[in-house]
């Protein structure tokens, strides 16, 4: 019985987990310092950020509260904050994140920068 789980596990749930991680780019668009996914593993809708851009309030773009994956070019860094006008608790990402529950801060960013 024990030997049907870890088959289970192993045979079901670890290629989901590995079919997310398929989902991120590994290479961004020219100009781009990092983009933005709505769903966990890259998945859905995504907003790319170029370099040095900084979007002091979400609301109105569609995205407020939104952002639960992150892919960061390398040498940059993303940072999102909780309230707008870059105010509130601020969270620098760098590389890939694919959930950002596992950081504290899925669906929290109302405003954001990305810099190299």
């Amino acid at each position: 019985m024990v030997n049907s789980y870890v088959i289970l596990i192993c045979g079901v749930l670890f290629p989901a987990l590995v079919a997310g991680a398929r989902d991120c780019p590994n290479v961004l668009p020219d100009g781009a310092c990092a983009q933005v996914f709505r769903n966990a593993g890259c998945d859905a809708d995504h907003l790319t950020m170029l370099y040095g851009e900084e979007t002091a309030d979400l609301e109105n773009t569609g995205w407020n509260d939104e952002i639960t994956s992150v892919v960061v070019r390398d040498g940059c860094t993303y940072t999102g904050y909780d309230d707008h006008n870059f105010q509130g608790d601020g969270n620098d990402f760098q590389g890939i994140h694919l959930n950002l529950i596992n950081d504290g801060f899925n669906d929290l960013i109302s405003s954001h920068t990305c810099y190299c």
